[in-house]
Order: C-alpha cells, then sequence, then structure tokens
C-alpha cells in the first residue's frame, strides 16, 4: 500500500516539476523586453554572422579560460534559439501550446546553469584540482551536444527554409568545440 500512494505522489511531485519548468521558461520568454534579452538575442545574431567563432580545443594549461570561452558561445545559442521562439511566437497563450518547444528551451537553460555551476567550482579551486578539471571537461564534453541538439530542435520548430539553415549555421558555429577523449577522462576521473 505504501508503494502504490508513493508511486501516486511521484506523479503528481513529477507534474509539478514540470508545469514549473514550463512556466519559469514562458514567464522569462513574456519579460524578453524588460530583461533586455531582446537587444542581447539581435546582438548575437550579429556576431554570429560578423566573426568566425573557432572551436576551442580544451587543453589544460587554460582550462578555465577555455571552458569559459565554450560556456559564453553556449549561451549565444540558447539565446538564439530563444530569439526564434520569441519572434515565431509573440502571443503568449500561443507560445503555451508549444510544451515541446518551452520543455527544451528550460532544458538548455538548466544545462547552462550546470556547465556555469561546476565552472564555478572550478575556479574557485584555482582550476588546478585534477578530479574536478576532469570532471568538468566531462561535463562539456557531454552537455555541449545535448545543448546543442535541444537549440537544433528548437530552430527546426520555430524557424523555416533558408532562415533554418542559417540559423542551424550560427548554432553550430557557437557550439563547436574539439572531441575529448572519453576514456581517458574517465580512467582519470577513476584513477586521480
Amino acid at each position: 500500500a505504501r508503494h502504490y500512494r508513493d508511486a501516486r505522489i511521484n506523479r503528481i511531485f513529477e507534474g509539478t516539476n514540470e508545469i514549473n519548468r514550463l512556466f519559469a521558461v514562458s514567464e522569462l520568454l513574456k519579460r524578453a523586453g524588460k530583461l533586455s534579452l531582446l537587444s542581447a538575442i539581435k546582438q548575437v545574431m550579429a556576431d554570429a554572422i560578423s566573426s568566425g567563432l573557432p572551436g576551442l580545443l580544451i587543453e589544460q594549461e587554460n582550462l578555465n579560460a577555455q571552458l569559459f570561452g565554450c560556456l559564453n558561445n553556449a549561451k549565444r545559442a540558447v539565446l538564439l534559439a530563444g530569439g526564434a521562439i520569441s519572434q515565431k511566437f509573440t502571443e503568449p497563450k500561443e507560445l503555451l501550446q508549444h510544451q515541446y518547444v518551452l520543455g527544451q528551451l528550460c532544458d538548455c537553460l538548466i544545462e547552462i546553469y550546470v556547465l556555469e555551476s561546476a565552472l564555478a567550482v572550478l575556479a574557485k579551486s584555482g582550476g588546478v584540482d585534477g578530479r574536478r578539471a576532469y570532471l568538468t571537461r566531462l561535463l562539456f564534453a557531454q552537455l555541449l551536444p545535448a545543448l546543442g541538439e535541444q537549440v537544433k530542435n528548437v530552430l527546426a520548430v520555430c524557424v523555416q527554409g533558408d532562415n533554418l539553415r542559417t540559423s542551424l549555421a550560427m548554432a553550430r558555429r557557437f557550439l563547436k568545440t574539439d572531441p575529448e577523449n572519453m576514456e581517458f577522462l574517465h580512467d582519470k576521473i577513476l584513477g586521480a
């Protein structure tokens, strides 16, 4: 009986979490003008068109700076997705009907928060703690491709034709990194 009760309660909690996720993103997009997100989005689009953003090779020597660059580019890609949403869905009621898009953007924001938190912990330790450095590199290597897929999914819903191809190219430029040797990172984390 206890397991049945717990299963029902967990389902209610999970539904509440999902509603809060969607609500947070929809409120953020509604207030985009007040938060000057629209100007930030326009700046990101201009940056993507005008300048090349090289992939960042993550080396141990200046790890914090390189990961910080990756994080800033990931934020730009998420702003690009947010801009596509705000252009496609101008009415809040219309946006609320597209929970898939809101969920994808919310997942992007959560992953940005996780990456930023991991980088802050690494910076606080001075960036010299081997295990933290390897864990942070592993986290970036795993989350950046996932973030790229979510941005791509949002853009595919909100943009069509040549504009979609251009937006996807911009997102790829922002999220371009060199691949990590995952086996090496796992070995170092387990053995460090």
